[in-house]
This record gives C-alpha cells, structure tokens and sequence, in this order.
C-alpha cells in the first residue's frame, strides 16, 4: 500500500529530479505542496504554497524560505527579501538593496554588498557594486575583472567559462578575470561538453571550443 501511495504522489507531480542528490522530489496534496524521498518517507508534510525542488542541501518554500533535507525551517540571520536557489553550499539573498552569500545553516558569510550576482559554479561566482565586476571564490576573496566597466551583462560560470556583453556583443572570461574569448558574437551559449553555440554577426550558427576552435 505504501508503494502505491509514493507512486501516486509522484505521478501527480513530479519523477525524482536528477540534480537533486538527495532523490528528493516535491508532492502535492489538495493546495499545499510537501516532499517525499525515494522510499515514501515524507521529508515535509504538504504545507507550502509555494515550493521548488532542492538544489543540494537547500530547497525554496513561501518565497524566500528554505528547508534542508530534513524538512527543517532554516533560521537566517538576516530578514531577507529575494534569493536564489542554493548551489554548492552557498546561496545568493539579498536583504534591502544589496546581495550576498548565505550558508546552508542560514548564516551570512559573504557580506550583502553586491548589487548584481550569480550563483556559484566549480568555486567561482561574479558580482558587482559600484567598484567594479569581481570573481570571487566561496570564501568572499575578490578578483576585479580587467576593464569590467566596459562589461555590460555577465551570467554564471558554466565549465569555468562565463558569457559576457560587451558593446552588445557576447563573449567569454574566464575564472582567471581574463576574456578568453572576445565579445563579437551575435548570441551565444553556455559552455557543456567542452563547445559553446554561437551565432556570428553575419547570422551563421555553430560551435566553438574554449580555444575558438572548430565552427
């Protein structure tokens, strides 16, 4: 009976998430949803309104609410308004204007001083604030981005390489702060399996390496 009872959970919303290392996977019942593991365990009773899938040890609940693995409530020392999900430990919040990084007990270990940031990927994440672009690494050390003024729009590291904008062209830097590939691109990709899709300006369509090689 248990058997069925998990089945039908998850036929109702969701197979086991393949990120999720836990095999945690949402489930609801009437309006409020709740978590479940892989053997019918109910991780959270159906409570939330608002619910995503865990991203590591994290999960989203109401918003800007987070519950670990064992359906417990994080207590994050500051009152938090947006945020990101959590990736290799760290997740972005953001209280008042600015953001930074908290822990999964909830604490602030990368002071909210940044007005732009990603999520962080092998180690690395960018940020700004009124100084500049910077790379830094999970212990908040800070790497400034040579002519990150220029730097328009940025988004997060994918194999240690990250897209950026400059004068309305897409390009790559990498965790080094250096742009690896030049900003000419039309659109371009993230990095997986070692190639990139790009479109040129002349509206051509292929892939590059990180060394610009092949299209």
């Amino acid at each position: 009976m248990k058997l069925k009872l998990t089945t039908a959970f998850l036929l109702i919303v969701f197979s086991l998430q393949s990120y999720s290392q836990q095999h945690i996977a949402m489930f609801k019942k009437g309006a409020k949803w709740g978590f479940i593991d892989i053997k019918g365990n109910e991780i959270a009773k159906p409570q939330y309104t608002y619910c995503r899938n865990f991203y590591g040890e994290l999960a989203k609940v109401n918003k800007n609410t987070f519950i670990n693995i064992k359906g417990e409530v994080i207590k994050v020392e500051k009152r938090i308004i947006n945020s990101h999900h959590c990736f290799e430990g760290l997740a972005a919040v953001k209280s008042s204007m600015l953001w930074g990084y908290m822990d999964i007990n909830g604490k602030i270990v990368i002071p909210q001083k940044y007005k732009t940031v990603t999520d962080f990927n092998n180690g690395y994440a960018i940020v700004s604030n009124k100084e500049g672009i910077f790379i830094i690494d999970k212990q908040g050390n800070e790497k400034i981005i040579k002519g990150s003024r220029e730097i328009k729009l940025f988004k997060k590291f994918s194999e240690e390489m990250a897209v950026i904008n400059v004068k309305d062209k897409f390009g790559f830097l990498n965790t080094e702060g250096t742009i690896q590939i030049e900003p000419k691109y039309i659109t371009v990709g993230h990095f997986e399996s070692g190639v990139a899709w790009v479109r040129t300006k002349d509206n051509k369509v292929g892939f590059i390496d990180k060394k610009e090689c092949g299209f």
